[in-house]
């Protein structure tokens, strides 16, 4: 009860803060206290919505396919009071609710039949490239156990999101971010060798990317690493990425994937050969972190 009365003064105190930042620090301190036996997150949420509404903002949803960043996120607020990662997570979320009602609101003159027609086509463009997906990290998991239990190394992979929802592919083809969903993590670590972690996102094609060959804009897959500043939990990889530092697909060829190398190089790869290229490097990466 002292905890919650805790929450309340700091509520009245802090009534003129900015809605977001109310919103996540009440949501997050409230999942702390925990102080119901069933409904802790239900509630939370909605005291979350209820300040956004109050601001004349909309409400926010947490999608399922978000369930293991979401959890992460509040382990990370709720052990170590690092508020970062589930504000990132809600702000992310908070760009999806106003860019939904800016498609609604110019939905709202009329059916296009050209327009749906290409959602059509998307829909089927982003069940293909949702496979692919699968079958690609499913091969990385695959190689980088073969390539790492045999000389004593330790993998673990987590899928964040194997499912590309439709709006964020449509988005992602047009060059917005779409709150650039996570994809897929691994951390290695190796006796004596210490511990690497990347993570695999989803985002919009750079510029090298867009203009090899005019393919165009559309979704491609990137790595991140821990930030050495601490600023952040993440930055992007860059020349630190394993193996690839881009991936996308030309749909609906999946036959090859496009690949952006750590140096620059752009070219047509096979997945087995992309799976066992991250496995190699990150073997290497591991071997690197040992020299002295």
């Amino acid at each position: 009860m002292s905890a919650m009365e805790d929450w309340r003064d700091w509520s009245l105190s802090n009534g003129r803060g900015q809605a977001l930042l109310r919103a996540i620090v009440l949501k997050t301190w409230m999942t702390h206290i925990h102080p119901f036996t069933d409904g802790n997150g239900r509630t939370s949420r909605a005291v979350m919505n209820l300040e956004l509404i109050r601001a004349g903002l909309p409400s926010i949803i947490i999608r399922r396919t978000d369930r293991h960043r979401y959890y992460e996120a509040l382990a990370e607020s709720d052990e170590g009071g690092d508020l970062r990662p589930i504000s990132e997570l809600i702000l992310d979320r908070a760009d999806d609710a106003l860019r939904d009602l800016e498609r609604k609101a110019a939905a709202h003159d009329g059916y296009d039949a050209v327009q749906a027609k290409l959602r059509r086509a998307q829909e089927r463009h982003v069940a293909i490239w949702n496979d692919a997906v699968r079958l690609l990290f499913s091969l990385v998991d695959d190689a980088l156990h073969a390539a790492l239990d045999s000389v004593g190394g330790e993998v673990y992979a987590r899928w964040y999101n194997d499912e590309l929802l439709l709006d964020d592919y449509v988005a992602l083809a047009s060059g917005d971010p779409a709150g650039a969903p996570w994809l897929y993590r691994m951390d290695v670590r190796f006796p004596l060798l210490g511990e690497r972690r990347w993570l695999a996102w989803t985002g919009f094609r750079s510029y090298q990317m867009s203009g090899w060959r005019h393919i165009g804009p559309g979704p491609s897959i990137f790595w991140s690493v821990p930030d050495p500043t601490g600023y952040r939990p993440w930055t992007q990889a860059g020349a630190d990425s394993p193996g690839v530092q881009e991936l996308t697909l030309q749909l609906p060829d999946v036959d090859r994937w496009i690949a952006r190398l750590p140096g620059g190089h752009i070219r047509k790869m096979a997945p087995s050969d992309i799976a066992h290229g991250i496995a190699h490097a990150v073997a290497h990466a591991m071997t690197e972190d040992s020299q002295p």
